[in-house]
């Protein structure tokens, strides 16, 4: 097949299809992690298995995140607090006191004689202004605000209005050593009232040294935001690592460092425009490989806009998740439920596209992750295993073993990862199990989804069919009153086609299905077709032609009740191709027969068709007639069964009514070894043993 043929609506649909490849391949350019190829996967104690590793450029060796801590737990215990100096605390204690004495004064005018306090008060005034200054000149701090992270302090900062110096916090006074000071100037005064005073003094007095958390925070985060991540520098062309050097953990900080610091921005090196183009060229790799395997294994899907943008917007979506969730730091890209795709793509297509399709997905994800081959490896085994144990039917309940297998699987490669890896079960990192079961429990949104992209992209998935296979459905029931006995065809023909189907390999449910629904247009007119008539036959009062109007009419009335009831276009696709484009054989000869000297206009006799486009429609055709024609013959022998069905299938192949199928001549034979088989049982036909052909056939 050419890329630009000559059918305009296929070069169309080339045209688009390779339109949206391109415009998948652009979005995903866009999430490279546009750095140089240095993720080199290693193991600390085993040798380096790459070639010597040399530095092309002068980089800081970074500290581990142990050394980092150990200096930040030092910085912190060895901080000092910051306190600020109130340079007003002393007029304002001196005026406290003040008021503090008139209250005392005024209390002592009724008392009998006038005291020392009231004849000389503005000397003690001067006494207590005289403390005041000599303690706030010394400072008087106060720690009862100060967290334990500081207690107890030898040293503190001290901010004078813009001056900050470190005190010693044995220079300064706490509130005790104030009061002890007081009492000790209140005596060695010798002023008669001076005990009067103490009380007032001490309560006027609060301190003027007062701790600063919000000071203190910022200057730690500053001292913490100073410490230097980095220690000694590996010089340009110095040799990092050499192969099978057993790799000590001085060495793995250097090679953690390399790749860590030497990864240049795109463009800002010629270097990482060919990292981008090694991206770039891999993403357009897979792309092209799986337009390969449309084309050669799923041709409805690569030539049908619906299906193709389904592919695409599942390979998009996960490549995105990836791109945004490997950067966060908390959060393991393992916790991205991968595996919905093979069950959402198995449910509506089959096994393989769900499996290549989850292997392209795995691919891109692996170079858009940090996780290496550790990460593809898991992912693509657990695909597998989802592919191996999702069926279709019964979904909800098989989906409840299915996320358990995938769990089990992402279980069971990570530990035989880890063991290889680390040589020793203790060392095995259990928080992973965390993350697979996030992402097997997530596969449940399966299940919500299938109805919704049911309706989005119009397909048709085995939950619907299976609900319309139920037979209590309007137009089944309907087909079961009007014409009982379409039905009993429709459901001898059902059996057939399954059968015929699961032989080679077909989509059983699907032809199981079409078979119940594709004579429902009988319904409009059910007297004129013999397997509802009891005695007399309408067409004895009718013209072949017009018989035959009747009869190829229950093809284009039932795709009519078929889209009126909501019937899914898969099914319609039986009910418009089960005839094909065949004549209506004994109308057409019986018309000939009586119109022998005119021209016969054939169309008249024709079925509008489509012939059968797929494996399905064509077994489909052969079980429909081959049911139809055995039906009237009357005790037939084993001799006669098998020759009309020979006789029916050569007529088929050779009018070329399955020539669009893409059934092969090997797929037919074996779908004739079933039909034979099963009419022979329906028409309880015995084998005459003595004949060798008989036998043979037997």
């Amino acid at each position: 097949m050419t890329f630009f043929p000559e059918d305009k609506k296929t070069l169309y649909a080339n045209l688009l299809n390779v339109g949206m490849l391109i415009g998948l391949i652009v979005f995903i350019a866009f999430l490279f992690p546009y750095q140089s190829g240095t993720n080199y996967e290693y193991e600390i104690n085993k040798p380096w298995p790459y070639d010597d590793l040399v530095s092309p450029t002068s980089f800081g060796v970074i500290k581990s995140e142990d050394q980092l801590e150990r200096e930040r737990e030092k910085t912190e215990n060895s901080f000092l607090p910051y306190f600020e100096k109130d340079t007003a605390q002393f007029h304002s204690s001196v005026e406290k006191f003040y008021q503090l004495l008139d209250q005392l004064a005024e209390g002592m005018r009724d008392t009998s004689g006038v005291s020392d306090l009231m004849r000389r008060k503005e000397a003690y005034l001067n006494l207590a202004r005289q403390q005041y200054l000599q303690i706030y000149r010394t400072g008087l701090i106060d720690t009862t605000t100060l967290g334990d992270k500081y207690r107890p302090i030898e040293e503190f900062h001290l901010v004078v209005g813009d001056q900050r110096k470190i005190a010693d916090i044995s220079r300064v006074l706490t509130p005790a050593e104030a009061r002890a000071y007081i009492q000790g100037q209140l005596r060695a005064s010798e002023m008669p009232d001076a005990d009067l005073i103490l009380s007032p003094l001490i309560q006027s007095l609060k301190p003027n040294i007062h701790f600063s958390p919000e000071r203190t925070k910022r200057y730690l985060q500053m001292a913490l935001d100073d410490l230097s991540e980095t220690e000694g520098v590996v010089k340009e062309g110095e040799l990092i690592v050499e192969s099978g050097e057993i790799i000590s953990p001085k060495i793995h900080r250097k090679i953690d460092s390399y790749q860590s610091q030497y990864r240049p921005t795109l463009g800002s090196r010629l270097g990482s425009w060919w990292v981008f183009a090694g991206y770039l060229l891999l993403t357009v790799y897979l792309i092209f490989l799986f337009l390969l395997f449309l084309k050669s294994n799923a041709r409805k899907v690569y030539f049908h806009f619906n299906q193709l943008l389904f592919m695409i917007v599942w390979i998009a979506l996960y490549s995105y998740l990836v791109s945004v969730i490997d950067p966060i730091e908390n959060i393991s890209t393992y916790i991205i439920p991968f595996c919905i795709v093979p069950i959402v793509v198995k449910n509506f297509f089959n096994d393989r596209l769900a499996l290549f399709l989850h292997l392209i997905i795995i691919l891109l994800a692996s170079y858009l992750t940090s996780l290496g081959y550790e990460f593809m490896f898991i992912e693509i085994v657990a695909g597998i295993a989802t592919v191996l144990s999702f069926r279709v039917q019964a979904v909800w309940n098989r989906l409840f073993t299915t996320v358990g297998i995938i769990f089990l699987s992402y279980a069971v490669s990570y530990m035989g990862l880890s063991l290889i890896r680390e040589g020793n079960i203790s060392a095995v990192n259990y928080s992973y199990f965390l993350w697979f079961f996030l992402s097997a429990f997530l596969t449940f949104l399966a299940y919500p989804l299938l109805p919704l992209l049911e309706r989005v992209f119009r397909f048709t998935s085995d939950i619907t069919l299976g609900e319309l296979s139920d037979m209590n459905h309007p137009l089944l029931k309907k087909l079961s009153v009007e014409a009982p006995g379409t039905l009993q065809h429709s459901l001898q023909v059902s059996n057939l086609v399954e059968a015929a189907a699961v032989e080679i390999g077909a989509d059983a449910l699907s032809v199981k299905v079409a078979a119940l629904y594709h004579d429902v247009g009988k319904i409009k007119r059910p007297e004129f077709f013999i397997e509802n008539q009891s005695g007399h036959n309408p067409h004895d009062n009718l013209s072949p032609k017009e018989s035959a109007e009747i009869i190829i009419e229950h093809v284009t009335h039932g795709l009519e009740l078929a889209k009126k009831h909501g019937i899914p276009k898969l099914i319609r696709n039986f009910i418009a191709s089960h005839h094909g484009t065949t004549r209506v054989e004994y109308f057409y000869r019986q018309h000939l027969a009586n119109n022998s000297q005119e021209e016969v206009d054939e169309e008249v006799f024709v079925y509008p068709g489509p012939k059968p486009k797929s494996k399905e429609e064509a077994i489909f055709m052969l079980a429909d007639s081959l049911e139809a024609s055995c039906k009237s013959l009357e005790q037939p022998s084993y001799e006669d069964l098998m020759e009309m069905i020979d006789r029916i299938i050569t007529f088929k192949v050779s009018s070329g009514q399955l020539e669009e199928s893409h059934l092969s001549f090997k797929e037919l034979e074996m779908c004739k070894v079933v039909f034979r088989k099963m009419l022979k049982s329906i028409h309880h036909v015995r084998v005459s043993y003595d004949k060798d052909k008989n036998k043979e056939e037997e």
